[in-house]
């Protein structure tokens, strides 16, 4: 029971949740271990993300990768984590090129010998990575709004590629890579195999939102079913069952958007937030 009640306690903490943090969340315990290795500076913290991330031709946000907005967001979170304001400044390259052709270093040495007439390639003129590049972003930082471009190679603070064409807080959802996942399960019925009709299929999942789910007496439950939660609200994800039959989960709602954790209790069915 102890550690059931630990694990439900741990389980208050958004990171150890599973909840959807921003890409940019300044809270992430890599982000403030790295501000502080980088010890807060500004200077320091636009160097490592222009110098140690290399560019990655793909569109949205996918987090740990190395386009420009995921580059932004990684220089966003460790300049808030290290106590600055931020905004993201975005601009639309007509040509990516040379952009791309960050991704494929020059190579001073050609071993082998190269059949003359060879054909050659150029990664900058590549259809799907040129389709994928057109979106240019960068970060402004502090009360003086100091441009910070970590795409340009030995780029200094105050430059930028071109002009903005706009500028956003946080990261649109509409930007940002998300996976829907439908879930069907096989009913075994009595009557079914009586029949000689098999395995029945149903869908447990219809909506594009992730729920939380029990496994009760060789079925999936979906936990939102058990309770009563208010318009708006659902249960995502079922973390801890104590010996009292009291369930620990993950709860959204809509209006206001936002997520929190709940508790259902085994003896009165219902549900309390926290």
């Amino acid at each position: 029971m102890p550690r059931l009640l630990a694990q439900a306690k741990s389980a208050l903490h958004p990171h150890a949740l599973g909840l959807l943090a921003g890409p940019d969340d300044p809270n992430d315990p890599y982000i403030v271990t790295e501000a502080t290795a980088l010890n807060h500076d500004p200077n320091q913290i636009y160097a490592f993300v222009r110098d140690q991330i290399q560019f990655e031709a793909y569109r949205g946000s996918v987090r740990g990768a190395g386009n420009t907005l995921d580059k932004a967001s990684l220089l966003t979170a460790l300049l808030q984590a290290s106590g600055f304001t931020t905004q993201y400044e975005h601009t639309t390259l007509s040509n990516p090129a040379t952009l791309i052709r960050t991704m494929f270093p020059q190579t001073p040495v050609l071993l082998g010998c190269v059949p003359a007439n060879t054909p050659q390639d150029d990664p900058g003129g590549n259809g799907y990575a040129v389709a994928d590049s057109h979106d240019y972003n960068w970060v402004k930082y502090g009360p003086s709004q100091i441009d910070l471009d970590p795409n340009l190679p030995n780029g200094q603070p105050g430059q930028t590629l071109q002009a903005p064409d706009s500028n956003f807080a946080v990261v649109p959802q509409s930007l940002r890579q998300q996976v829907t996942v439908k879930i069907n399960a096989e009913m075994y019925s009595q009557a079914g195999a009586i029949f000689g009709l098999g395995l029945g299929t149903t869908t447990v999942l219809t909506s594009g939102r992730q729920h939380a789910f029990l496994w009760l007496l060789g079925r999936m439950v979906d936990l939102n079913s058990l309770v009563t939660i208010g318009p708006g609200v659902w249960l995502r994800e079922a973390k801890a069952v104590s010996d009292l039959g009291e369930i620990v989960a993950n709860g959204s709602s809509s209006y206001p958007a936002r997520r929190r954790s709940a508790l259902r209790s085994r003896q009165t069915g219902g549900g309390s937030g926290f």
